[in-house]
Parts: C-alpha cells; structure tokens; sequence
C-alpha cells in the first residue's frame, strides 16, 4: 500500500499548489488592473474621441449615475456609454432634457447647449431592480437606451474610471520600403 506522504504525492501536491497560486496571482492582477480598450465610433464625444485608448476595470459592486461603462449593447462590438438612469428609478425625455423621477438632472460632462431627444417615440422607461439607462456623451449621434432599452446589469463588462489616463493614437500608414515619409 502506497504512503500518503510518498516523494511522488508531494511533488503533484506542490505543483497543485504553485498552480492555484499563480492562478490566484493572476486573477487578482487582472482584477486590479483591468484591461486597455480602444475607443470606436463618436457617440462619446467630446469626452472620448475615435481610437482613444483607456484602462478600463471590472465593475464595481454598484455603479453611480454618470460613470462610464463598456457594454455589451447586442452588436458586434462592445459599445463605452455612460450611466444615466440607475435601477428603479423612471427616465423620461422631455423637450431636449432629461429627467430622473420628474427631476432634471445636471450633466456637466456635456456641452452646455446640448439636447437630448428620444431615438423612438417612447420617451418614459421605468427601470428595473437591476437595469440601468446608459447614453452616448454624443446625443445627437449616439444609439443607446433610447433605442433599444435600458440594459441589465450582466451586460455590463468593464468601467472606466474618469480619472483614467487616455491617449489617442492617430492612424499612420508605414511608407513601403525604400520610401521616405
């Protein structure tokens, strides 16, 4: 019969261990640092301009109105939009303005002279326990809730923290070789 404590049960043992050691290592780093996302598309504007790059995190246990979240809104791609509207509360679109609860609410994010108006003729949602209402900073060119509803919160992949560090790449074609740019 085979001892518990044999040389050949050790070795696995500590191979099993290192394992979900730097399993475990690597999870956290991936949890403290998150991801790099590169922006796509104007519907963030002015805040987030095309190919913007920035760190984005797991989300929060609870997210606040006016954070800025990656999504999966049904397309192909992950869409960054911001949170307007938080679970339970009633979002209505009225006259180019945007009110909680039958309140208006300030967006200081935006330009000062900008108006939002509903993508269909339904400008009243009533949110869920675990829905929010999310917007592109670009209302006029933006799909969002406006168009396809409030989004629950498993579709919500990543935050990104405002006070992120963002940097913008600009496309640049290599010159062929033997080619001076």
């Amino acid at each position: 019969m085979k001892s518990i404590h044999s040389p050949w049960f050790c070795w696995r043992l500590k191979v099993f261990v290192a394992g979900v050691f730097l399993l475990s290592c690597l999870w956290l780093a991936w949890r403290a640092a998150g991801s790099i996302i590169v922006v796509q598309g104007e519907s963030m504007l002015p805040n987030f301009h095309p190919n913007d790059v920035a760190l984005a995190k797991p989300p929060p246990g609870k997210l606040e109105r006016g954070d800025v979240v990656v999504l999966d809104d049904g397309h192909r791609d992950d869409a960054i939009k911001r949170v307007v509207g938080l679970p339970g509360e009633t979002v209505l679109l009225w006259h180019g303005q945007v009110l909680i609860n039958r309140r208006l609410i300030q967006e200081p994010y935006l330009d000062r002279n900008t108006r939002t108006y509903p993508n269909q003729k339904l400008a009243l949602f009533i949110l869920g326990k675990d829905q929010y209402f999310v917007m592109g900073d670009n209302r006029g060119n933006s799909i969002d809730s406006r168009t396809y509803g409030p989004v629950g919160i498993e579709q919500i992949r990543k935050t990104v923290p405002i006070s992120a560090p963002r940097m913008t790449f600009t496309p640049y074609t290599r010159p062929a070789c033997g080619e001076r740019p």
